[in-house]
């Protein structure tokens, strides 16, 4: 095993706390690797923020209709993984979801349902199939007004695998990056021993490298109205929150196919797993009364 130390950074990105482990020479090398993987997190936060109104996204909703538009090759595999996944789902993940997730967002704050009125028309302006993507010229279209992109769904799980390996670049290989219920892990100095990884939620212990982790569920944040518990992930299909109680759990070599995944499988139940194991992802789906 090398002579090497462990570090650790925590920063906040995202709206989340970000912590870095890793192994390193000395602190020079490990602040350098760690400053690097920050910095892409502050690039994709940037690309992709729903808050920021100079985000690239926010620019592209508002001066991308009916037309192609050049993106980043960031935002370019975000929103290309997020068109994979919604039409392997049916649309059980749907990144244009926002004016629904808006809705029910306020429904948390106020503890009332959306109106169903209000509800009707956000739901006439989701719909995946309405961001094109031509991937000779690498642009994006959105075909009518009114399409919102939400990449939440993708960005936390993309924003690991790419901080994971601006660490590498940096020459630090023995690394891993958590974001919430998001991971990517790399190498570890011992051959002998894994990163070990508790599952959120569920005390389970697993022993994981060279791979990425994505935890969604509908277990934690909610609001209860009438007795009945909403949790804050919709049905993109219904408009509906889901009132089940889900945890999914993927793992598999890329954080931007894991965390759509684990939001469809919360969705989908048990036809998500299939879906997402036919695909090569190993997956564990809780479900709670």
């Amino acid at each position: 095993m090398p002579n090497l130390e462990l570090f650790s950074f925590v920063e906040i990105h995202m709206g989340m706390e970000v912590v870095i482990r890793c192994f390193a020479d000395d602190s020079i090398h490990a602040e350098r690797g760690a400053k690097a993987a920050f910095l892409r997190f502050e690039q994709l936060e940037q690309s992709m923020s729903d808050y920021r109104r100079d985000s690239e996204i926010k620019l592209l909703v508002q001066n991308g209709v009916g037309k192609w538009s050049d993106v980043s090759h960031d935002l370019f595999a975000a929103i290309d993984k997020s068109i994979a996944v919604a039409r392997a789902t049916d649309g059980a993940f749907d990144f244009t979801a926002g004016p629904i997730i808006k809705l029910w967002r306020e429904a948390r704050k106020t503890g009332n349902l959306p109106d169903p009125d209000l509800l009707a028309k956000a739901k006439e302006n989701v719909g995946w199939q309405n961001v094109e993507i031509d991937h000779r010229t690498r642009q994006i279209r959105i075909a009518k007004p009114g399409i919102e992109i939400d990449m939440g769904g993708v960005a936390k799980g993309f924003a690991c695998d790419e901080a994971l390996a601006a660490l590498r670049r940096e020459g630090v290989h023995y690394a891993a990056v958590i974001a919430g219920g998001d991971m990517a892990l790399g190498e570890t100095p011992d051959e002998e021993e894994d990163w070990p990884v508790t599952i959120e939620g569920t005390g389970q212990s697993l022993s994981i490298r060279n791979k990425s982790v994505s935890t969604s569920g509908s277990t934690e944040q909610f609001v209860e109205i009438g007795g009945k518990r909403y949790s804050h992930i919709v049905d993109p299909r219904t408009g509906q929150a889901l009132t089940n109680r889900r945890q999914a759990t993927v793992i598999s070599r890329s954080g931007l196919k894991n965390d759509p995944w684990a939001t469809a499988i919360c969705v989908m139940g048990d036809e998500g797993v299939r879906l997402a194991t036919n695909r090569g992802m190993q997956c564990q789906l809780i479900e709670r009364s």
